[in-house]
């Protein structure tokens, strides 16, 4: 799914108004056709009209319900959802960091399980300078990486967030890595990317408590490994642990 290639021109010169004059003109001639109400009401969205946005959308929903000629499964918004995690993409592409993270909290609200999403929205975050530990709580993150454990594993993805979060450590992280780990320790190159990150953690960003904590999971792992354990009893030491 795309923008229609008229609008184009539109887009790059920023020009919405024509953009959502295209859609409008569309629907009007077509409007059985959900797939113009899921792009005018992304142009809504875009130009920052936000109601107008939602508003389109669930008028989409209802013709999808409601159409006989096109099969939409179970799932009217079906369409609307690969439209918005397209458009994300296409927003990163081009720098749109603020609009690619407002393309995907309208898209939580929509599919608030869909987990690269989420993920998408912590790093949007982290990029915008607004990511704070507690997100990871109020996204749900670690039951819905449960929840989805038989539909996606993908242990790259997971030790990327993990990288990412751990620029912020807190008790969260250390939370979310303990659902991870069922999903990356089978994994080779897992565990000495997760040392290092410990390392990092424990050296560059001065938190060697969290350190020690990270590195303990890592060592439930790999028990036997001396790496962890050297780096785990120098964390410990310097966090005061040695002396509770």
């Amino acid at each position: 799914m795309q923008w229609h290639p008229q609008i184009e021109q539109y887009l790059i010169a920023e020009q919405y108004n024509e953009v959502t004059n295209f859609y409008e003109h569309a629907i009007e001639e077509s409007p059985d056709n959900v797939l113009n109400y899921w792009y005018l009401g992304l142009a809504y969205l875009i130009s920052e009209q936000e109601e107008l946005a939602q508003t389109t959308w669930m008028f989409g929903i209802v013709q999808a319900q409601e159409s006989e000629e096109q099969d939409y499964g179970e799932d009217p918004t079906f369409g609307l959802k690969n439209v918005l995690i397209e458009e994300i993409k296409r927003q990163r592409q081009f720098g749109n960091t603020r609009i690619a993270w407002v393309i995907s909290q309208h898209l939580r609200e929509i599919a608030p399980t869909e987990i690269k999403n989420l993920f998408e929205i912590v790093e949007l975050s982290i990029e915008l300078g607004c990511f704070e530990p507690k997100l990871l709580k109020e996204l749900n993150v670690s039951k819905i990486i449960l929840d989805n454990s038989q539909d996606f594993v993908d242990y790259q993805l997971l030790l990327e967030l993990l990288r990412k979060i751990f620029e912020y450590p807190s008790q969260e992280a250390i939370e979310l890595c303990k659902v991870c780990l069922g999903f990356i320790s089978s994994n080779t190159n897992s565990i000495p990317q997760l040392l290092n990150i410990a390392v990092r953690v424990g050296d560059y960003l001065d938190f060697p408590e969290y350190a020690a904590d990270l590195l303990e999971l890592c060592l439930e792992i790999e028990p036997h490994n001396t790496e962890i354990l050297k780096h785990l009893c120098n964390f410990s030491t310097n966090s005061g642990r040695f002396q509770r």
